[in-house]
């Protein structure tokens, strides 16, 4: 299990709110997993919902499944390239339709356009996927 520390900062029924907790793991020289914690617990302030009784201030240890962590990431990267070659077929099939002789624009704009079109569905699909992914583990202190 993959763990990050955060501080809770605001409390509304079994929700609480936090910032994750700075580290000097800069000058650190082994290898760690805190570079892929850090893609799905973004800097900016994160939500989540527990049975635990906790205040302001107060420091909990989170954790993402390694298994959930790897699907995340296999989706992450494989739906853009997906999308990518989706939109190449079907510029072929397009420019076959058309009877285009040279179908070299076609097929690269419509690669490009599914291509980029994949992003705001990624955007879409991580809002509030981490929270599915993380679990309080522990309160600290």
């Amino acid at each position: 299990m993959l763990e990050e520390v955060i501080i809770v900062t605001k409390i509304e029924a079994h929700q609480f709110w936090g910032h994750k907790q700075t580290s000097s793991c800069q000058s650190c020289t082994k290898i760690c997993t805190k570079p892929l914690v850090n893609q799905f617990i973004p800097s900016s302030e994160i939500s989540l919902k527990s049975e635990l009784v906790v205040k302001v201030g107060d420091r909990l240890l989170i954790g993402i499944e390694e298994a959930a962590m790897i699907k995340a990431t296999l989706i992450l990267y494989c739906l853009p390239l997906l999308a990518l070659f989706i939109g190449a077929g079907l510029g072929v099939i397009v420019a076959l339709f058309l009877g285009l002789i040279n179908s070299d624009g076609i097929i690269t704009i419509t690669a490009l356009s599914f291509f980029l079109m994949s992003f705001p569905l990624l955007s879409y699909w991580q809002k509030g996927r981490y929270f599915k992914l993380a679990k309080v583990i522990r309160k600290l202190d």
